[in-house]
């Protein structure tokens, strides 16, 4: 079952399109190409990828653009059709896609996370000195969700960034204010080669249904404010 952006649309400008909802087994509804690249995984891992490639038709469909295969390049990442900057995000029971039409939108990037319980070894690899300091003494469920939100942050920023540099970046590139208050983040890294409109990026995100969401979105024109 899919809804129309019921958790993460606010995320996002009012032009983009976003379709979520249950993750399932769709091996009937994927195209030809795409049974070719994933007949031989694992249900799970085909019910991730079906569950994607279904909800990223129908948002493509909403801007207009004929079905297609949507496969995955070298990276795993999606290759979008010409003219289209999407995003695809999945936890164990959930899947959601955006997608907005390039330009106006140079890139986007979305994430989602299942509130869980972490380990401290998890809060020292995602989060800088600076994190910690932010992170340290509050108690432990507020420390995790919130450990989740530095996290859902990180990946956003690394999928909207990733279009446009391809360039992998670890946890401690990227450092993360989170303005709990207004709902949103601004992620900044210094690693070398990412251009400056990418150096500091502001994004938005959710704690609804048990999970954290996080999403991202940078205009082709970057002297352009989004349309909030």
């Amino acid at each position: 079952m899919e809804c129309m952006g019921s958790l993460i649309a606010p995320l996002f400008s009012a032009d983009a399109i976003a379709v979520e909802g249950s993750v399932s087994l769709v091996d009937d509804q994927i195209l030809p190409e795409e049974w070719e690249y994933i007949q031989g995984a694992a249900p799970k891992r085909r019910a991730e990828f079906g569950t994607a490639r279904v909800f990223a038709r129908r948002a493509l469909a909403a801007l207009g653009v004929a079905p297609e295969p949507l496969l995955p390049g070298v990276d795993r990442a999606p290759l979008w059709p010409s003219g289209i900057t999407g995003s695809v995000t999945h936890t164990s029971d959930y899947c959601a896609v955006v997608a907005r039409r390039s330009p106006p939108c140079r890139s986007v990037g979305l994430d989602a996370e299942e509130v869980r319980p972490l380990d401290d070894f998890i809060v020292r690899l995602v989060s800088t000195p600076t994190e910690r300091r932010w992170l340290s003494g509050r108690p432990g469920q507020a420390r995790d969700v919130l450990t989740l939100l530095l996290f859902s942050a990180k990946e956003a920023y690394y999928k909207l960034q990733y279009r446009i540099t391809g360039r992998m970046l670890d946890f401690q590139d990227v450092e993360v204010d989170i303005r709990l208050a207004a709902g949103s983040f601004e992620a900044r890294t210094a690693a070398e080669g990412v251009p400056p409109d990418l150096t500091s990026v502001t994004g938005r995100f959710r704690y609804a249904a048990g999970k954290v969401l996080c999403g991202v979105e940078l205009p082709c024109d970057p002297t352009r404010e989004l349309d909030r």
